[in-house]
């Protein structure tokens, strides 16, 4: 899911700095002057719909309009594994 969305800001021509470990979002991208502050998403529903974190929704207002929400859904989930195997999901990219 998160390689899905790091693939499609790197197409669009962003330099993609992995974040997640130390901040509320995923991922630090830039493109020339511009750098967007990007938060990934997932979710197995066949919609467009995710909740969004108090910590998440303040970054966002705080960072407008230098975010991007990346949504992934209809992800696939196989629980027949010891640990769930994610695949598939479609991509909507929001303030890209």
């Amino acid at each position: 899911m998160r390689e899905l969305a790091q693939e499609v800001l790197e197409a669009k021509g962003f330099q993609v700095t992995d974040v997640s470990v130390t901040q509320s979002y995923d991922y630090n991208a830039q493109q020339n002057d511009k750098e967007l502050f990007v938060r990934v998403k997932g979710t197995t529903a066949h919609r467009e719909q995710v909740l969004l974190t108090n910590c998440e929704a303040t970054l966002y207002k705080d960072k407008f309009p230098d975010n991007a929400l990346i949504v992934v859904h209809s992800i696939n989930l196989d629980r027949t594994a010891t640990s769930p195997i994610a695949s598939g999901g479609k991509l909507i990219a929001i303030s890209l």
